[in-house]
């Protein structure tokens, strides 16, 4: 039996987030503004904002199958 083609998808989309917190725009909006557990917080949220426009992605894509 082989693998199904995208049963990794959530591990990617995870590392996706993780990469893209590593981005120039991410840690403008993580790190200029605030110091200390105030860009922990936003790192955070703007980490859980990236996941949704992911799977959200993921869904519309999956509908045009």
């Amino acid at each position: 039996m082989t693998n199904h083609p995208k049963r990794d998808w959530r591990r990617h989309m995870q590392q996706a987030a993780d990469q893209w917190l590593q981005t120039s725009q991410a840690k403008v909006l993580a790190e200029v503004p605030y110091t200390g557990p105030q860009a922990d917080a936003l790192r955070t949220r703007i980490r859980d904002a990236y996941l949704a426009g992911y799977q959200d992605g993921r869904k519309k894509e999956n509908n045009h199958e």
